[in-house]
C-alpha cells in the first residue's frame, strides 16, 4: 500500500515538475454608432446612439497535462454610451440625451481544455463589479457606486493559438459573457430587480509559456 501511494506521489510530482505555466494577455474593442447627416459624408448632427468599449484580459494558467489547464484571470472593461432623443421624426430634429461612462472589473478562477491549437475556456466571476453612470446611484462624494454581480457570472472562451516562438503564441478568441447584477454598493436593488447583461466579444493577444 505504501509503495502504491509513493508511486502515485512520484508520478504526480514528476508531472508537476514537467508541466508548464503560462501568462496570457488579451485585448478587444467594439464600437456601434448611429448618426444623422445632411448627406452621405456630410457634417455630423448629434449621435443617435454610440457604444464604444475596450477590453483587457490577463490570465495565469497551470497546464495539468497536454489537454487541461487551471488558473485564474483578471478582466477590465472601459467604455462610453451616448443616447439622443429624436424630437421630430419626419425632420430628424435631435436633442442630446444621456452620455454615460462605464467600467467593469472581474476576478476569478478559470479552466481551459485544449486540443492541438484549439481551446475552450470557462471562467467564473468570483468578484464582479461594474461602475455605470447610466444605471447606478451616486454616493455623498458624487461618485458612481458599483453594481455587484450575483453568483450567476460566467464567461466562455473559444479560440485558437498560433506559435510565434518556442515560448510565445498568438491567441485569437471569441468570448461569450453573461451576468446579473442585483445590488448597488452592496444594497439590494428595489423590488429585487436584477440587471442582466451579456456580450459576445472577439479578442486577440499573446500567451507566454514559463
Amino acid at each position: 500500500m505504501k509503495t502504491t501511494i509513493s508511486l502515485i506521489f512520484l508520478i504526480s510530482f514528476s508531472s508537476l515538475m514537467s508541466n508548464d505555466f503560462s501568462i496570457a494577455t488579451h485585448f478587444g474593442f467594439s464600437l456601434s454608432q448611429q448618426q444623422v447627416k445632411t448627406e452621405i459624408g456630410g457634417a455630423n448632427y448629434p449621435k443617435l446612439f454610440n457604444h464604444g468599449e475596450a477590453n483587457f484580459n490577463l490570465t495565469a494558467l497551470y497546464y495539468v497535462n497536454d489537454y487541461l489547464a487551471v488558473g485564474g484571470y483578471l478582466r477590465y472593461d472601459s467604455g462610453n454610451r451616448t443616447f439622443s432623443e429624436v424630437l421630430k421624426e419626419n425632420q430628424l430634429v435631435v436633442a442630446n440625451g444621456k452620455n454615460s461612462d462605464f467600467s467593469e472589473f472581474w476576478l476569478g478562477p478559470m479552466v481551459t481544455g485544449k486540443y492541438k491549437s484549439i481551446f475552450l475556456g470557462l471562467g467564473y466571476g468570483l468578484a464582479a463589479v461594474r461602475y455605470d453612470d447610466f444605471v447606478s446611484v451616486e454616493n455623498e462624494d458624487g461618485n458612481s457606486s458599483p453594481l455587484n454581480a450575483t453568483p450567476f457570472a460566467w464567461f466562455v472562451h473559444l479560440g485558437g493559438k498560433f506559435e510565434l516562438t518556442e515560448s510565445i503564441d498568438f491567441v485569437m478568441l471569441v468570448e461569450y459573457r453573461v451576468r446579473y447584477y442585483d445590488s448597488i454598493d452592496g444594497e439590494i436593488i428595489n423590488n429585487d430587480n436584477k440587471i442582466g447583461m451579456q456580450n459576445i466579444t472577439p479578442m486577440f493577444g499573446l500567451e507566454f509559456s514559463l
